[in-house]
C-alpha cells in the first residue's frame, strides 16, 4: 500500500533568467508499487535590495507536482519582482534555439558544429541526445545520453533587434541524417496550426485571447509562421514555436524499415521577411533554395553552455541534430527456477530445503542499450507487511538481457529460507510470494525529466520441506 511521510528537501538550484529552472540530484534507482508515485513541493526565495523573500511556498499552501509532470509556479506575492528577460532592444540582433521542453535548455542538447544551412560536423556516439556523457559506460545508470521522445516543444530566442530588420517570420523542418550529418530523403516542414495566448485589456478587465501564428503563406514558401515578439503583446509564459511529434509515421515508423527510428534527424529553423523572402545574416553564403533570399545584419547562434557566450553559426539557417527513439521498452517473466532448474508452468508450488534457491528466467531490454536507464528484480512475500517480507534477486543493472532471438537471462537467487526468513519466525515454512521485474528507459520530451517505465510480475508459493 502506499503511505505518505513528512516532507524532505532533495535539492535546491536557481532560477534561469527566463523564469525555468532544472534542478537535478543524484539517488538510487527506485521502483514504486503499482498506483503509488513520488510528488514535489518547491519554494521559491527572491533577493530585492539584499533582502530575501519567500515569493512562493508550495509546502504552507500544499501544492504538490507529481514527479511526471512539469511544474509551473505561480505566485500572487506582493514581494515578487520580475526579471528582465533578455532581449529588449539595442541587445543585437541573433536568433537560437533557446529551449527544449519548459525544462531542458538548449546546452544540453549535445549537436556538432554546423557545416552548412542544412547540415552539421560528423556526428559522435552521442551526438543528437540530450544529457551527453563522455562515454556509454559513464552514462550507464544515469540519467545522461538521453535519447529524445514524444513531442518536443521547441522554444526560439528571437531579440527584439531582429524586428527592425524586417524579419516578420521562421520556418521549422527535419530531415534524416545520414552518417556524416548531411540530410538525406525528404525535408518535412511543421504545418501543424499555431497560436499564441495573450493578455489583452477588455473593459476594467483583461482577457486571455489566442492569437494565430500560422501556417501562412508567402513569396511563394508555405508553412510559415509568425514570430511573436515580445513587443508586439503580454504573452502568456511557457509557449512554444513549434511542436516535433517524434512519433509521425513519417519520420518514425517502428513497424517500417523505412523510415527507420533509429536514423537521427536534422532540425533547421530559417527566417523570413513579411514578403516571404528568405533572410540570412550578412556575409553568409547563400542557402541555394529557390525563392528569393537576401541577407540582414543579424546572426544564429548557438547555445552549447549554460552562461558565457553563444557560438556563432555562419550559415543561412540554423539546424540542429536530434536523436529520437521511442521504440518501447520490453519486460517478461517467461519461468521460474528451482534449483537452477527452469519450469513455465502457470501455478507454481515451490517445495524444497531451507537451502534450495530461487529465481527466474527473464527479459529485459531497450532496442538499443544506451537508452536503458536500469532494470532490477524484487520479490514481496505474502501482504508485505512483516520485517523481512521483502527482497531482491540481483543488483539493479543498465544491461540489456534476453533480447531476442537469444533466451532470456537467468536472474540471480535467492534461499528459501532468506525469502521466508524462518531465522525470524522459525514457524512460517510456507507463503506465497510475488516476483517484479521493472525496467526504465532514458526518454524524455525536454518537458518531461523523469523516466518512463514498465514492470511485470509472477505469483508463486514457497514451503521448505
Amino acid at each position: 500500500s502506499c503511505s505518505c511521510g513528512l516532507p524532505r528537501k532533495v535539492a535546491q538550484g536557481f532560477i534561469n533568467p527566463g523564469g525555468t529552472f532544472n534542478i537535478c540530484w543524484k539517488e538510487l534507482i527506485r521502483f514504486f508499487p503499482l498506483f503509488c508515485h513520488e510528488e514535489f513541493s518547491f519554494i521559491v526565495k527572491q533577493v530585492i535590495n539584499g533582502q530575501t523573500y519567500t515569493i512562493y511556498n508550495g509546502l504552507t499552501a500544499n501544492i504538490w507536482v507529481d514527479g511526471s509532470h512539469p511544474a509551473n509556479l505561480v505566485t500572487f506575492s506582493p514581494f515578487a519582482r520580475a526579471c528582465n528577460d533578455g532581449d529588449g532592444p539595442g541587445q543585437g540582433a541573433f536568433a537560437f534555439l533557446d529551449l527544449i521542453g519548459a525544462n531542458t535548455p538548449s546546452f544540453h542538447l549535445k549537436t556538432p558544429n554546423a557545416l552548412g544551412w542544412d547540415r552539421v560536423a560528423l556526428p559522435g556516439f552521442n551526438d543528437g541526445l540530450a544529457y551527453p556523457a563522455p562515454t556509454i559506460a559513464a552514462a550507464r545508470g544515469l540519467n545522461l545520453n538521453r535519447n529524445w521522445g514524444g513531442t518536443l516543444n521547441l522554444n526560439y530566442k528571437f531579440s527584439a533587434d531582429m524586428k527592425p530588420l524586417g524579419a516578420f517570420y521562421y520556418r521549422i523542418s527535419l530531415t534524416e541524417a545520414d552518417v556524416n550529418g548531411a540530410p538525406v530523403g525528404t525535408r518535412f516542414y511543421l504545418s501543424d496550426g499555431l497560436s499564441w495566448d495573450k493578455i489583452v485589456p477588455v473593459g476594467s478587465g483583461f482577457d486571455i485571447v489566442p492569437e494565430a501564428l500560422g501556417p501562412f503563406s508567402a513569396g511563394g514558401n508555405d508553412n510559415l509562421f509568425k514570430i511573436p515578439y515580445n513587443a508586439d503583446a503580454e504573452w502568456t509564459a511557457g509557449q512554444f514555436h513549434g511542436k516535433l511529434n517524434t512519433n509521425d509515421v513519417r519520420w518514425s515508423d517502428s513497424s517500417a524499415v523505412a523510415p527507420n527510428p533509429t536514423k537521427r534527424h536534422l532540425v533547421t529553423m530559417e527566417v523570413f521577411d513579411s514578403a516571404g523572402k528568405r533572410l540570412r545574416p550578412t556575409g553568409v553564403p547563400a542557402s541555394g533554395q529557390g525563392g528569393v533570399e537576401g541577407d540582414a545584419a543579424f546572426t544564429f547562434r548557438r547555445r552549447f553552455q549554460d552562461v558565457g557566450p553563444t557560438a556563432n553559426v555562419p550559415f543561412a539557417a540554423l539546424t540542429h541534430l536530434f536523436w529520437w527513439d521511442n521504440r518501447p521498452l520490453a519486460a517478461a517473466i517467461p519461468s521460474l527456477r528451482e534449483n537452477g532448474l527452469s519450469s513455465n508452468m502457470e501455478c507454481q508450488f515451490l517445495t524444497g530445503l531451507a537451502g534450495s534457491t530461487f529465481g527466474i528466467d527473464y527479459r529485459a531490454y531497450h532496442p538499443n542499450e544506451m537508452f536503458q536507464l536500469a532494470h532490477n528484480i524484487s520479490w514481496q512475500r505474502g501482504l508485505g507487511n512483516a520485517a523481512g517480507s521483502t527482497g531482491s534477486l540481483q543488483p539493479s543493472s543498465s544491461l540489456n538481457v534476453g533480447v531476442p532471438p537469444s533466451p532470456p537471462g537467468v536472474s540471480g537467487t535467492n534461499t528459501f529460507a532468506q525469502m521466508l526468513r524462518t531465522d525470524l519466525d522459525p514457524t512460517r515454512r510456507r507463503c506465497a510470494f510475488t516476483v517484479f521485474l521493472g525496467i526504465s528507459s532514458k526518454t524524455t520530451d525536454g518537458d518531461n525529466l523523469g523516466n518512463f517505465g514498465i514492470s511485470t510480475s509472477a505469483a508463486f508459493a514457497l514451503e521448505i520441506s
